[in-house]
C-alpha cells in the first residue's frame, strides 16, 4: 500500500469556502464528502 502525499495550502484555500458561517468562536467544520471529492485529485506522488 502506497503513501499518498497531498499539498496542505491547497487543501486549506480550496476547503475554506466549505466552512460553516453558523459556527462560533472560530471553530471550523466541513462536510467530509465534499473534502473528499475536492481532493481526490491531488495526488502528488505515490510511494510503494
Amino acid at each position: 500500500m502506497g503513501t499518498i502525499m497531498i499539498d496542505i495550502d491547497k487543501l486549506l484555500e480550496k476547503t475554506a469556502n466549505l466552512t460553516s458561517e453558523k459556527c462560533i468562536n472560530k471553530l471550523k467544520t466541513i462536510e467530509i464528502d465534499k473534502l473528499l471529492e475536492q481532493t481526490q485529485d491531488w495526488k502528488i506522488n505515490i510511494i510503494n
